[in-house]
């Protein structure tokens, strides 16, 4: 061995991060596509439910190997946590003022949720400080992306996959 480090000049890699719980898994893979045309050789897809990037518009399989024409994985997903709980809020009134209270006091909204959730785990933290671009897919993650790029300098903190798409381009 040398002791070099490879050459990572041709390889870019991208990040997106999803606050919401269960995301559409053809948004996502729309997404994923246009990062691969961009230039992305990896795209990492980080959020709190697990999605099948097989699935396409039209209800097929979208062969999973070729995504954008290029060949290789898809994406990485890694799942963070447990998201924020969804449904019919119980209780009287009173009860609920006093949770919805409680939660912003003690700010445990959805976005914070999720940036403690993907600070909390080092390998998700070491992936997106790694990744050339990391992208905000809602506004749920946009503090995360924040909070990513405060501790992380290294990559371009966008919000939304077009931003994410130009600063690809940019960076190529």
């Amino acid at each position: 061995m040398s002791g070099r480090a490879p050459d990572r000049s041709a390889e870019r890699t991208a990040a997106l991060v999803l606050g919401r719980s269960r995301p559409d898994p053809v948004e996502v893979g729309e997404a994923v596509t246009a990062l691969r045309a961009a230039g992305a050789t990896t795209v990492t897809v980080v959020t709190y439910d697990d999605v099948d990037l097989g699935a396409t518009a039209d209800g097929g399989a979208a062969g999973g190997d070729e995504v954008g024409g290029r060949a290789g994985p898809v994406a990485r997903v890694l799942v963070v946590g447990r998201g924020p709980q969804v449904g019919r809020a119980r209780g009287s009134a009173p009860a609920r003022v006093a949770r919805l209270v409680l939660r912003t006091v003690l700010r445990r909204t959805a976005a914070a949720l999720l940036a403690r959730a993907v600070l909390g785990r080092p390998d998700v933290v070491e992936v997106l400080g790694a990744a050339d671009v990391v992208c905000a897919g809602d506004p749920d993650a946009i503090e995360t992306v924040w909070r990513v790029a405060r501790r992380a300098p290294g990559p371009a903190a966008v919000n939304g996959v077009p931003a994410a798409v130009r600063a690809l381009r940019a960076r190529g």
